[in-house]
């Protein structure tokens, strides 16, 4: 039984990402409308090592000092297990309500129910309001659009609400804000000291992608909300700059803004707007992802002229059909060449990603995509991710259909994601995966026939893990931070000072920081 004191508060927990959007956004919706919300961010988004059960049991106590009449969970695939042990500790602690959200809530939400009172499908901020509303004046939630519930063993399944078109009424995140607790190693991260020291901002000016990956999860939620409204719905310009401009105040210091879209490049008349006004009230650099099919001169002019300094393109794959067949990603080769090469043109630093342990691929298709590499221009970053399982992915269906992986390997089951995500030419890979991997960061930096001479070669086989060594202590392009593409060792070492910062005492923060700022606001590309 929830006491009457603890209905009115609320406790939002997101795990390994201290900078979690949906979260930070949820905790500011309850907290304008009235409830004693208190947010809890364990481990950082960079911290792949599993929380152990002293972390678990510290969280567990944290929360139950606020004693929450509503307790909910933000989550992937990958910290199911994790969610489940929070959950079970926190309920051992006090009673309370359980809600469950996220992806993998939405794609699995039977399996979530085991532990949750309810689960919400799909987004989550009116479902989240009404819950906590019914929870606070002890109404039942069975009825609630997007939540399914578990109600003394019996599954309520509410049909998906139409989707919100007004981004601009939801309130910004509030990264510093009171009550927002910041877990990492043990211990609670104070973060308001350090308000001079974050140098990035993290931020989406829109929801929603067109396309239909088969290993991503915007294929299932394309398909389960289809019909309540369109998927794709971006932020006013001046919603946008007025963030930015609140941002700027709370973070004087900022140098870089990393945009979170899906696709930045959609809509044209829109980015008209936001180019000139981004450079003109803004002025910082900043970083977006971008895809092939939505590239074009006017694009590359505007983005270029708003601020772009870095891109993150996903290229996938470099073979046409298993891009097609496997991937469902319809991009022609000469759409990605001609895309890279705008980039090229405007002087933007990118990183372009690809998908490795696809078991479904042919040796002949890994080594159309060590050649599509090779076809780039030069310079540029290459970002490897391994091929992750993740429940309900069309390819992962695929394989379970065909007996290529089991039950025990999907992303939920197996928690991949703790042992890697995209780090790549590490002592644990095999030496035929190691082959794979190698020749694709060779073939972003030597010319295509030495990379497809080297590869036929014994020696290259026979010593592959001095090959993987020799390339692990070169600069390899990215940065797990705030992804500054350089190439010079000068530039690699100015990187991961710029990356330590927060350690560096104020007066020298302040010269470097001019450093970079110098370096970053050069409108040059890149040098090998």
């Amino acid at each position: 039984m929830i006491p009457n004191s603890s209905r009115n508060r609320v406790a939002l927990v997101g795990l390994y990402n201290h900078r979690s959007l949906p979260v930070h956004i949820f905790h500011s919706l309850l907290e304008d409308t009235g409830y004693d919300v208190r947010s809890y961010y364990l481990r950082r988004q960079y911290n792949l090592q599993r929380a152990d059960p002293r972390e678990v049991a510290f969280l567990a106590d944290q929360v139950a000092q606020h004693n929450p009449g509503l307790f909910c969970v933000s989550l992937t695939s990958g910290h199911f297990k994790l969610a489940a042990e929070i959950t079970e500790a926190v309920r051992d602690r006090i009673p309370t309500t359980v809600l469950w959200g996220g992806i993998h809530p939405t794609v699995m939400p039977e399996e979530c129910l085991q532990y949750a009172d309810a689960v919400c499908r799909g987004e989550g901020e009116d479902a989240l309001l009404e819950m906590a509303q019914a929870v606070r004046d002890g109404a039942s939630y069975d009825g609630i659009a997007n939540l399914w519930v578990n109600r003394n063993g019996t599954v309520i399944r509410n049909e998906p609400r139409m989707l919100r078109t007004d981004l601009d009424s939801l309130p910004w995140p509030r990264f510093v804000a009171p009550n927002r607790i910041y877990l990492d190693k043990g211990g609670i991260v104070d973060y308001e000291p350090g308000r001079d020291r974050v140098t990035t901002y993290d931020m989406m000016t829109s929801r929603g992608c067109p396309h239909s990956c088969s290993y991503c999860c915007n294929e299932f939620l394309n398909l389960y909300l289809r019909g309540k409204g369109p998927i794709i719905r971006r932020r006013s310009v001046d919603n946008v700059m007025a963030e930015l401009r609140e941002a700027l105040a709370m973070f004087p210091n900022l140098l870089l803004v990393l945009m979170g879209d899906d696709v930045f490049s959609l809509n044209v008349p829109w980015l008209r707007e936001f180019a000139e006004k981004y450079a003109a009230k803004i002025g910082l650099p900043f970083v977006c992802n971008l895809h092939p099919n939505h590239l074009d001169e006017e694009r590359m002019r505007l983005l270029k002229s708003a601020g772009l300094r870095f891109c993150v393109m996903g290229i996938q794959s470099g073979s046409p059909s298993s891009r097609e067949q496997l991937l469902n990603r319809y991009t022609k080769q000469a759409d990605i060449i001609r895309a890279t090469e705008l980039v090229h043109d405007y002087g933007i630093r990118p990183l372009y990603q690809f998908i490795i342990d696809n078991p479904l691929e042919s040796d002949q298709q890994r080594a159309e995509t060590r050649v599509l590499i090779s076809r780039l221009r030069k310079p540029f970053s290459i970002q490897l991710f391994h091929l992750t399982w993740f429940p309900g992915a069309r390819i992962t269906e695929q394989a379970l259909e065909q007996g290529i992986i089991q039950p025990t390997d999907v992303e939920h089951e197996k928690e991949s994601g703790y042992k890697f995500w995209n780090d790549v030419l590490s002592y644990l890979r095999t030496p035929e995966e190691l082959y794979w991997d190698c020749s694709y960061f060779l073939a972003a930096k030597l010319p295509a026939r030495v990379v497809e001479w080297l590869v036929r070669q014994q020696f290259y086989r026979r010593h592959i893990q001095f090959i993987r060594w020799l390339l692990r202590r070169l600069p390899l392009d990215y940065h797990r931070h705030c992804w500054l593409m350089v190439n010079t060792v000068f530039n690699v070492l100015l990187h991961r000072i710029h990356f330590y910062l927060d350690i560096i005492r104020d007066r020298q923060f302040r010269y470097w920081r001019r450093t970079v700022t110098d370096f970053l606001r050069r409108d040059h590309p890149p040098v090998f």
